[in-house]
């Protein structure tokens, strides 16, 4: 298979995946405050947009149907 191929197929099934289980996000590390003597960090929860799971799904399809088509 060629990269492209393999590449097309990877977002196909991870926006599957993603769709599928709505409930994904990612977390980051957030510094509110930066006082020499007072540390503290809070960790911001971020969900991940509906449409950029279309989105991930639609080119992973379309990427598939253009390389398999110049065979």
């Amino acid at each position: 298979m060629r990269l492209k191929t393999v590449i097309a197929i990877a977002l196909i099934t991870l926006g599957i995946v993603v769709i599928t289980y709505s409930d994904i996000t990612f977390k980051t590390r957030v510094k509110p405050i930066d006082v020499p003597e007072v540390h503290s960090e809070t960790n911001r929860r971020h969900i991940i947009h509906p449409m950029t799971k279309v989105v991930v799904l639609v080119g992973g399809i379309g990427l598939f149907v253009v390389y398999t088509k110049k065979k």
